[in-house]
Order: structure tokens, then sequence, then C-alpha cells
């Protein structure tokens, strides 16, 4: 798995762990960051229909 999915997979982690814990509600908010090579990578505005994947991602 390439860094950039691996970051992806991260982010979907972070965002389940966020809302398990009631620290956001529905699909509030994006969560973001900065790949090696400098882009970056910002969550969906929504979880995909199946939860927190990384289908979707551009």
């Amino acid at each position: 798995m390439g860094s950039d999915n691996r970051l992806r997979e991260q982010i979907c982690l972070l965002a389940k762990s966020m809302f398990d814990r009631g620290l956001t509600g529905g699909s509030t908010g994006n969560i973001s960051a900065r790949t090696e090579d400098g882009g970056l990578l910002v969550s969906p505005p929504a979880p995909a229909s199946d939860g927190w994947t990384r289908r979707g991602w551009r």
C-alpha cells in the first residue's frame, strides 16, 4: 500500500474514532493531512455509504 493510501486509511480510522467517542456529530467538519510530496489529502464532507472508507476520495 502506498504512503498516500496509508494516510487515507489513518484519516478514516481517526474520523471513526472521533465519531465513536462523541467528539463530532454526523459528517460535520473535515480532516486533512499533508502528504510526503507536499500534497494535501482532505476527507470527503460525508462518510461513504459503507462507512468511513477511502472510496470517493480524489
